[in-house]
């Protein structure tokens, strides 16, 4: 009898280690999960791409033989847009600057301009493509010409 009352507080006590010692390793696993999780989403063309430059391309229109389109978007959240319809006499040229805003996917911009139209961007790599008002891509056959590609810095510099 002085035996099981001996074995029964040390089978209680090593049934409690063990079980103790099982529970911080879900929780690891789960603050493991929750890392690698964060990980992935913080990876985006915001901070994963050098985004930050001028882009330049000819943009679709449909009364003119296209909008020459060039933006420059700087580190600090300011942009630089230059459009000229191509093919109307005389030239018309429209300069617009401000700031732009990142969603919250970190994928896409918005160009906000003083009248409030919504212009969005996605950020590609060496590459912004023009979306429609709802940012969303623009399908069609015209599609793949709403794509405005980096130029490099001395190109860049050259441009008026």
């Amino acid at each position: 009898m002085l035996k099981r009352a001996l074995y029964l507080p040390l089978f209680v006590a090593t049934t409690a280690m063990l079980l103790s010692g099982c529970s911080p390793e879900p929780a690891g696993n789960a603050q493991q999960a929750s890392t690698s999780t964060a990980a992935a989403m913080s990876s985006n063309s915001r901070n994963a791409l050098d985004w930050a430059g001028t882009y330049q391309g000819v943009l679709p229109c449909a009364s003119c033989e296209g909008i020459k389109t060039t933006i420059t978007l700087t580190a600090d959240g300011q942009y630089q847009l230059q459009s000229i319809y191509l093919g109307e006499e005389p030239a018309n040229q429209f300069d617009e600057s401000g700031s732009f805003s990142w969603d919250d996917s970190g994928g896409k911009i918005r160009l906000n301009s003083e009248s409030n139209e919504a212009r969005w961007f996605r950020v590609e790599e060496n590459a912004l493509r023009q979306l429609d008002l709802e940012a969303e891509l623009i399908s069609g056959e015209l599609a793949e010409h709403y794509r405005l590609a980096k130029v490099s810095a001395e190109v860049a510099a050259r441009l008026p």
